[in-house]
């Protein structure tokens, strides 16, 4: 039985994918499986993986005869894998030689069954931007849970290593063709679950942002009800604690704002905060609760006027 089952979900990565694989072969850590679960590819995603696998027999591909979206097909790969602990990859992601390694002694050397690392956000240009994963408060749920607040670690499954009981004994409400956000409700799923957390300090993993500036109007509602998702399950993962509780309105507050501002579509955001149970934080006494009087009125107007919003944009 394998110590670290590497999961790489891949739908259409011929670009990506062998970068991806050379990553996580040459782990110092060998003592590792690599299951990559192929979603129903129409490229050649599958021809690359069969010659790395004919190569590294640690490789077992699975293959969707259909595209199912990334939830299910992370679902496949857990179900599939034999190891004590799992790790997750992008298909456009890569990670450092020594990510398994490090990870693994973390989990061993504090008995985690959660460990956190930094990672690096590459944009399309090649440009390198560290995030150093934080865990200040605590490995304990709630010290996650203010992490999570204070944008000290990122809500995904990728940079992280997780005892694999986690995510096998866990409630995750797994579901086909779900694509955007589907880290945060599995991370949101396990958080109850987690006994003890440690971060890793080192950028281990590599993000690529490959999406370019721009989306269109389609991909800016899935970014949207992304935010809005991860802030519902984040203010869900609050519960009653008022110090949390009064931490996460205000951070909600705030970003449903900057993400008016971004798409610009008051409509679509004030649509989506209901469907996530977040419509109270577009009323006025919300926005009182938490910011000046001036900037509530401010805010308010804006939710509730495109002339107002553009305005405040110009």
């Amino acid at each position: 039985m394998p110590k670290i089952s590497v999961i790489i979900p891949a739908y259409n990565a011929e670009r990506y994918i062998a970068r991806c694989l050379e990553s996580v072969i040459r782990q110092t850590f060998e003592d590792l499986e690599i299951i990559v679960v192929d979603d129903g590819s129409a490229d050649g995603t599958l021809g690359i993986v069969e010659d790395y696998a004919s190569r590294d027999p640690r490789i077992k591909i699975i293959r969707h005869p259909e595209n199912m979206g990334i939830l299910w097909t992370r679902k496949t790969g857990i179900e599939a894998s034999q190891g004590e602990y799992i790790a997750f990859s992008d298909s456009d992601d890569t990670v450092e030689a020594d990510y398994c390694g490090k990870m693994y002694d973390k989990a061993l050397e504090v008995d985690a069954d959660l460990v956190i690392c930094g990672f690096n956000k590459v944009d399309k240009d090649g440009n390198s931007d560290p995030f150093h994963s934080k865990l200040d408060y605590g490995g304990s749920v709630r010290g996650i849970t203010k992490a999570l607040l204070m944008d000290d670690i990122w809500a995904t499954v990728w940079a992280k290593l997780f005892k694999k009981e986690l995510l096998t004994d866990s409630e995750i409400s797994f579901r086909k063709n779900y694509n955007m956000g589907e880290d945060v409700l599995v991370f949101y799923s396990v958080l109850g679950s987690i006994r003890k957390a440690a971060a890793v300090d080192d950028c281990l993993y590599n993000y690529y942002n490959n999406s370019g500036s721009t989306v269109n109007s389609l991909d800016m509602k899935k970014h949207v009800n992304a935010v809005l998702n991860d802030l519902s399950f984040l203010l869900k993962a609050a519960g009653e604690d008022k110090e949390l509780l009064e931490g996460t309105e205000s951070k909600i507050v705030d970003r449903m704002y900057s993400v008016l501002n971004q798409c610009g579509d008051r409509k679509l955001v004030i649509e989506l905060a209901r469907s996530n149970g977040l419509g109270n934080f577009v009323s006025f006494n919300m926005l009182r609760k938490y910011l000046p009087l001036r900037k509530a009125v401010v805010r308010s107007l804006a939710y509730r006027s495109d002339l107002a919003l553009w305005y405040i944009r110009r």
